[in-house]
């Protein structure tokens, strides 16, 4: 009988560890975006240039290219669900360069990509990395390069902590910022 309850303890406590819980990727700092002058959180372009622009210029700026999201997190795996503007398509790139994510970890002051995010539709959900050890760890998830993220959400194991980063790595101090386009 006591074999049975620990053997039902070490089960409960894999299961509780093994749920994912998401956050809304709102509460994280947003990179790669000039102002916060924009309608939509992950827009490029600030609101003050929409009369102005042509509309295949102010189309581009919806998309979410070169924005990443930045958050730490001790969880043993990271998972990411995220929506879509459009649902983009091109002949000479994969799903996953159009509107998949990418997730990179800071290891000793470096940045290492570790996994992406294959779209599976206008919504999609993936698990970016998993059976990492529990420790404290600084993450930024790129988002889509051709199209625009909607919503976007961060899932860690239920017992993990997620919160802002620690390091202001990259430095966004005084930017350089260019913007062109092939159209």
């Amino acid at each position: 009988m006591k074999t049975k309850l620990i053997l039902l303890g070490i089960c409960l406590s894999c299961a509780i560890h093994a749920q994912t819980v998401y956050h809304d990727a709102e509460k994280f700092p947003l990179l790669g975006r000039v102002t916060d002058a924009v309608k939509v959180r992950y827009q490029r372009l600030p609101d003050s240039l929409e009369n102005i622009s042509r509309k295949e210029i102010w189309d581009l700026g919806k998309n979410s290219a070169g924005m990443a999201i930045r958050f730490r997190s001790n969880s043993t795996s990271i998972k990411a669900k995220w929506e879509v503007l459009n649902q983009f398509r091109m002949g000479h790139m994969t799903n996953i360069g159009v509107r998949g994510v990418d997730l990179y970890c800071m290891d000793e002051g470096q940045w290492y990509f570790v996994g992406s995010g294959f779209p599976n539709g206008k919504e999609s959900e993936a698990t970016l990395i998993k059976n990492m050890t529990a420790r404290e760890r600084e993450f930024m998830l790129y988002l889509p390069l051709y199209d625009g993220a909607l919503k976007v959400a961060i899932g860690v194991d239920s017992l993990a902590s997620i919160s802002v980063p620690l390091v202001n790595e990259p430095i966004r101090e005084r930017p350089l910022v260019f913007y062109g386009t092939s159209i």
